[in-house]
């Protein structure tokens, strides 16, 4: 697996390539979708919504720095959250 498409933004994206390349025909409604499923966090991390409950999937640093800083003095929810014995 090659990087070699680069990044590229949703108001700028290379659709000529896509179709080129891949037969992907790059649509606005596609495009609109990706937009509305896409979240910055404030760490400045990124991620994508994949489920209308709001279950976001992201890096593990993000998650990780996201639970420290919701975390209250006395428990480490990153720890504690996901642990079959808290």
């Amino acid at each position: 697996m090659n990087a070699d498409e680069g990044m590229w933004l949703l108001n700028d994206p290379p659709r000529q390539h896509l179709k080129e390349k891949y037969g992907f025909q790059l649509t606005d409604d596609w495009l609109e979708h990706a937009r509305l499923a896409s979240v910055r966090f404030n760490s400045g991390g990124s991620g994508s919504f994949v489920s209308a409950d709001g279950l976001v999937v992201t890096n593990h640093h993000v998650g990780a720095d996201c639970l420290q800083k919701l975390s209250p003095r006395t428990k480490t929810i990153s720890v504690t959250a996901f642990s079959p014995h808290p």
